[in-house]
């Protein structure tokens, strides 16, 4: 009987736990987490996910990451594929698949500044009149419209730029049914330009000012980011991150969602700073001492790295010397390598000058002299190389690293200057060259290489030695400190 029992457990416990994964599997699937052409890789998947959502990256399917899967979102992808353009083969596939963001993966804008909106299907039955909707709509639109040169306008008839529906579990987009999840789970979704349509879950207790529901005015400016062009954002604060964050008091956006916004659109005023054409005076930091190393170290241990990015699941590739990469994972260390470039990359670089890694378009971005390389998740090379050139918006030395704080924070860095990288261009951003020492006090002018840690946190590399830099205040933590010691201790220890 005691057998038959335990049984029994152990076959429920398995039924469960497999029915368990296979929520997690889906959730990873339709969110972007599984990319076109690699093998279904769970750990790996989940190690994504997790440095999206700001959780430690254990590749583990556990309480804290199936909490964070079950928090009510927006129902567009975190990470989108093949970024193309319509018209080619890609193109067409992108705009025949199903699903909410079409075929357009938030690289293209609309072509016009006055846009027009309708509420075409109000809530019905609700705590709130048609007149208080109209009013959530309108002053979410306001908050793009305060940090850009756009306009919004509203039509009660004929047709609109951008279409507002309440629709409920399934509802036509287009290309099939496809349906909200009833309360709880997916609130909304929304087209990219120029398509235009926002759909909000009919089911849901829709509120104002309160959390006592769902805010329509947070929920509703977050569709329309991606009706303007806007991806879901790893920073964790962003209106554009794709968790539902409640109601906030006199909400803004975030410095995130600004500087996205004005990649694509610009800013409420023409005006932009003049670059500076002069070496300036104020003195420059102290450069890092190499540390001194143990004659029974790796000799990795001791090689500078000349670009350095992380994957889509967290992990850092470091390149080292002509055509070689290693592999570390933060907290164990080396997993691999020196390897050859083209055992992670189709026709690498040689020698890149920075990298850098875009993880909610899922691309690889390596930059050799004034021309930028384009990678896919698998490593695929697409199209020719794009050539940054053109008057201010050039880049005003030779690249030394880059700083991918997020898609819409990416910065270059020279020999003195820094500039600001825009990824829906593939060009420099006018006017945003500065001095090292004035935009990133106390690191080395001409670093080697650069990696943020997230939003907060970098790491900025020069010679054999690392340092440790707050982005939120601009300042040194810590360092310099031995790079070979702090992160791949498990081959090469502390230094003497």
């Amino acid at each position: 009987m005691e057998k038959v029992f335990f049984l029994g457990f152990l076959l429920f416990f398995l039924v469960y736990a497999q029915k368990d994964y296979t929520e997690c599997d889906e959730y990873l699937r339709k969110y972007g987490y599984v990319f076109p052409g690699q093998p279904f890789n769970r750990t790996e998947a989940l190690r994504a996910f997790q440095r999206f959502a700001g959780l430690p990256r254990t590749g583990m399917y556990n309480d804290a990451t199936k909490m964070k899967m079950r928090e009510r979102r927006c129902g567009c992808l975190d990470i989108m594929h093949n970024r193309t353009a319509p018209g080619g083969a890609e193109g067409r596939r992108k705009r025949n698949a199903r699903g909410p963001q079409g075929f357009n993966a938030g690289r293209f804008r609309w072509s016009r500044t006055a846009l027009t909106w309708r509420l075409i299907t109000p809530l019905q039955n609700s705590r709130l009149s048609v007149e208080e909707q109209r009013d959530a709509i309108r002053r979410a639109f306001d908050l793009w419209a305060q940090q850009t040169p756009l306009t919004f306008s509203e039509r009660r008839s004929s047709t609109a730029d951008i279409n507002i529906v309440f629709a409920g579990r399934t509802h036509r987009i287009g290309r099939g049914d496809e349906g909200f999840d009833g309360q709880g789970r997916v609130l909304a979704h929304a087209f990219f330009p120029e398509d235009g349509r926002a759909h909000f879950d009919e089911e849901e207790r829709w509120v104002i000012n309160s959390n006592d529901g769902i805010e329509l005015f947070i929920v509703a400016a977050h569709e329309f980011g991606h009706n303007l062009g806007l991806g879901h954002s790893e920073v964790q604060s962003a209106l554009m991150a794709p968790f539902y964050a409640g109601f906030t008091e006199n909400f803004q956006l975030d410095r995130d969602d600004i500087a996205g916004i004005q990649t694509l659109y610009g800013g409420p005023t023409t005006a932009t700073p003049a670059p500076p054409t002069s070496r300036r005076t104020t003195l420059r930091p102290t450069q890092p001492t190499p540390a001194t190393t143990s004659a029974t170290r790796n000799f990795v241990c001791d090689i500078p790295f000349t670009a350095v990015m992380s994957d889509f699941s967290g992990d850092l590739l470091a390149f080292i010397g002509s055509r070689s990469f290693l592999k570390i994972r933060f907290g164990t260390g080396l997993l691999y390598g020196p390897a050859p470039s083209q055992f992670a990359f189709r026709r690498p670089i040689r020698r890149p000058d920075a990298a850098f890694n875009i993880q909610t378009t899922g691309e690889f971005f390596f930059v050799k002299g004034i021309r930028l390389f384009r990678y896919d998740a698998v490593g695929q090379r697409n199209g020719r190389p794009a050539w940054i050139l053109g008057g201010t918006s050039s880049m005003p030395e030779r690249p030394h690293a880059a700083l991918a704080i997020s898609r819409n924070d990416i910065y270059m860095f020279g020999a003195t200057q820094v500039w600001k990288w825009n990824a829906f261009r593939d060009e420099v951003i006018p006017g945003s060259h500065s001095y090292i020492n004035e935009e990133f006090p106390g690191i080395p002018d001409m670093p080697d290489a650069a990696l943020a840690f997230n939003s907060s946190l970098a790491y900025f590399f020069k010679g054999t030695t690392f340092i440790t830099y707050d982005l939120t205040n601009r300042r040194v933590i810590s360092g310099p400190a031995d790079t070979g010691s702090f992160f791949m201790g498990n081959i090469c220890g502390n230094p003497n």
